[in-house]
C-alpha cells in the first residue's frame, strides 16, 4: 500500500529499466476511513509505514480529508504515468476495503468533476 506518486512512478520506471515489460495495473486505496486504512496496513505487513504516517501528522493531513481518505490527489498525480505509452501502465485498480458503494460514489463524482 503506497500513497506516494513518486514511489510508484520510480517503481514502474525501475521495472522497465530491468527489462520487465508486462503491463502494470497500479493498485490505489479507495475511499476509506483512516482507522480502517491503518488497521489494514498493519494486517498486510506495512505496519511500519502506517506508524510512520501516524507519527507525521502533516503528511497524514495531506492524505486525509474530513470523513476519511479519498484517492483524488494520488490518482491525479499518477495519471501522466498512465498517459506515457512507452511505460505500459494498463490502468488502475481501486482497493475498496469492503466500501464498494462509497468508492463507487466517489468514482462517479470524480469522473463528473473531470468532465465539468
Amino acid at each position: 500500500m503506497c500513497f506516494s506518486d513518486h514511489a510508484v512512478t520510480a517503481w514502474v520506471h525501475d521495472l522497465r529499466r530491468k527489462g520487465i515489460v508486462l503491463p502494470v495495473v497500479i493498485g490505489i486505496p479507495g475511499v476509506a476511513e483512516v482507522r480502517k486504512l491503518l488497521t489494514i496496513a498493519t494486517r498486510i505487513g506495512v505496519g511500519d509505514s502506517a506508524r510512520f504516517l501516524a507519527s507525521h501528522s502533516g503528511l497524514m493531513g495531506r492524505l486525509v480529508r474530513p470523513g476519511g481518505y479519498a484517492p483524488d490527489e494520488l490518482l491525479t498525480t499518477l495519471s501522466p504515468l498512465y498517459a506515457e505509452s512507452n511505460v505500459g501502465v494498463a490502468g488502475f485498480h481501486f482497493c475498496t476495503f469492503n466500501q464498494v458503494e462509497t468508492t463507487e460514489q466517489w468514482r462517479i463524482a470524480f469522473l463528473d468533476e473531470l468532465q465539468a
